[in-house]
């Protein structure tokens, strides 16, 4: 990622979920809105370009572990 562009997040997340059923990314949204945080998808990670990284903190949710779900 350009370094300027790194500059604009705070790339640390609070709490990473690596969730492997729908139930566990419910589960997880419902908690971050009751307490108001951030979430950020992350699925593959291909980009180079910082979608994935979180701008406040907050949750990043992984779903690399559903391979089973389609």
């Amino acid at each position: 990622m350009p370094t300027i562009l790194l500059s604009l997040f705070k790339r640390t997340p609070k709490a990473i979920v690596l969730p492997k059923t729908v139930d566990d990314v419910k589960n997880a949204l419902a908690i971050a809105y009751a307490n108001e945080i951030a979430v950020t998808p992350r699925a593959q990670a291909s980009s180079g370009y910082g979608g994935t990284m979180p701008t406040k903190g907050g949750l990043v949710i992984d779903m690399s572990r559903m391979r089973q779900i389609i």
